[in-house]
């Protein structure tokens, strides 16, 4: 699995400690946070990497992971159709990508984010664009939220 944007490694800590079969690749472009993730993750030793990594541009072979996950971190992207695009491009045929992002509009946001966050039509109209099937666009558990899978083709 490859989790983009994890910052500190809280979702990687959770899923790696309730999966015991997990092996992941967690990256963040801040360094900091990587350094941070790195050392809550230490305790997981062989089955997470940590790399500083630009979603924009994933240093990964194409097909390589069963899974991508993405947590609240499209709208730090700047560019979260290519966010989207790099995460399909790297999961292998019938692997899943699986996320939430904050919707624009949604009273959590600072004002100056409003051009970088999406919406959920735009997810809806953007996803099928991509070589995946079995897309879904929904809300969160609020309206300020929005899930999202899809499979890749």
């Amino acid at each position: 699995m490859l989790e983009i944007g994890a910052g500190t490694g809280a979702m990687a800590s959770h899923l790696l400690g309730s999966t015991p079969d997990l092996h992941m690749v967690v990256t963040d472009y801040d360094a900091q946070m990587c350094k941070i993730a790195s050392k809550s993750l230490a305790r997981f030793d062989a089955r997470v990497e940590v790399e500083q990594a630009d979603a924009n541009s994933l240093p990964f072979q194409d097909g390589r992971f069963d899974f991508v996950l993405s947590c609240l971190m499209l709208h730090h992207t700047g560019d979260w159709q290519q966010t989207l695009r790099e995460a399909i491009r790297v999961l292998r045929p019938g692997g899943r990508l699986v996320g939430f992002d904050i919707l624009a509009g949604a009273p959590l946001h600072h004002p100056k984010r409003l051009a970088t966050l999406v919406r959920r039509v735009q997810l809806e109209e953007f996803l099928p664009t991509l070589a995946v099937t079995d897309v879904r666009v929904r809300l969160g558990l609020t309206k300020s939220l929005v899930r999202f899978a899809a499979t890749k083709k």
